[in-house]
């Protein structure tokens, strides 16, 4: 079982909205919580990437603040996040990361995406293990 696997079902429960989707090899997952749970998500992130570097590389980025420009206009604030990049050796798999608290008007929800790509070509195999 993969990371995106163990993250939805850890969160899945307290997530608004989920989905994992796949194209090819290539998996993605998004889920969307209220505001609330922003460091309860974060913390098992945190918990499970952890746990998935034991053989590979881990990058941790905290985000103080961003935006979304969709169609060359800004339509949400970043108001905090993290970016976490992954590198399983093992399975020759990266895993891009994003944990997100967003604003728009009145409204505030976090959400997490995940990208699994397990052909990358950033190593291969002989050379990590």
């Amino acid at each position: 079982m993969g990371l995106i696997d163990n993250l939805y079902d850890e969160l899945k429960d307290t997530a608004e909205v989920k989905s994992i989707r796949s194209l090819g090899l290539y998996r993605v997952l998004s889920m969307i919580f209220k505001p609330e749970f922003f460091n309860d998500v974060a913390g098992i992130v945190d918990e499970l990437t952890i746990k998935a570097t034991a053989n590979g590389e881990r990058i941790n980025c905290r985000i103080s603040y961003g935006e979304v420009v969709d169609m060359g206009s800004k339509s949400i604030d970043v108001t905090d996040g993290f970016y976490i990049e992954l590198y399983n050796y093992q399975y020759t798999t990266v895993y891009h990361i994003r944990i997100y608290k967003f604003k728009s008007g009145d409204r505030e929800w976090c959400a997490l995406y995940v990208d699994e790509n397990p052909e990358t070509p950033w190593w291969i195999r002989n050379e990590r293990i």
